[in-house]
């Protein structure tokens, strides 16, 4: 038999792949997959500069001012406290000095590190309570920030000459 030229094989195939294409289902699946990521508080130093009070005569008759900055990079919205130590010289952060480098010397020159250009009383950088530095989560932008650091040696009669210096610790907490 045949079907307008087809022969009974080829039209039973046919019938056949199209009834089997009729029952054919696509079956689709999904699933997620999580993604995520975490940025950890964090601070690193920058440059950090050297406080030099320069050289002067045996009496220093008036305040000698100066300033010194480091940078300080903080994650955004990390809060943090950055502290200045007394140096290897002072007992507080209230009777900072520098010391005479010369070996067995024991002359001192005292001298403070305040939070602002006014170097008041109540601007004195040290490392606790409201001597610190305190940044906010809302106040950190995250990125290089820049602290300047006033330093300031009073009027006074020099002791021997020479170099004398101090080192101060800047310890930032987050």
């Amino acid at each position: 038999m045949t079907l307008k030229g087809l022969s009974l094989p080829t039209v039973l195939a046919g019938l056949f792949l199209a009834a089997g294409t009729a029952q054919a289902q696509v079956v689709t699946k999904t699933a997620n997959m999580n993604v995520s990521i975490n940025i950890k508080n964090s601070c690193t130093f920058g440059t950090i500069g050297n406080l030099n009070f320069g050289s002067h005569d045996f009496a220093i008759t008036s305040n000698v001012d100066v300033d010194a900055s480091f940078e300080l990079n903080c994650t955004k919205n990390t809060p943090y406290t950055i502290a200045l130590s007394s140096g290897l010289n002072g007992t507080t952060v209230a009777d900072r000095k520098m010391k005479s480098t010369i070996a067995n010397a024991t002359e001192t020159i005292p001298y403070q590190l305040y939070k602002t250009a006014a170097r008041g009383a109540g601007d004195v950088w040290g490392d606790t309570g409201t001597d610190v530095v305190n940044v906010t989560a809302a106040a950190s932008a995250g990125g290089n920030k820049t602290y300047t650091v006033f330093g300031r040696v009073p009027p006074q009669t020099a002791g021997a000459a020479g170099n004398f210096a101090d080192a101060v610790t800047i310890t930032v907490s987050y």
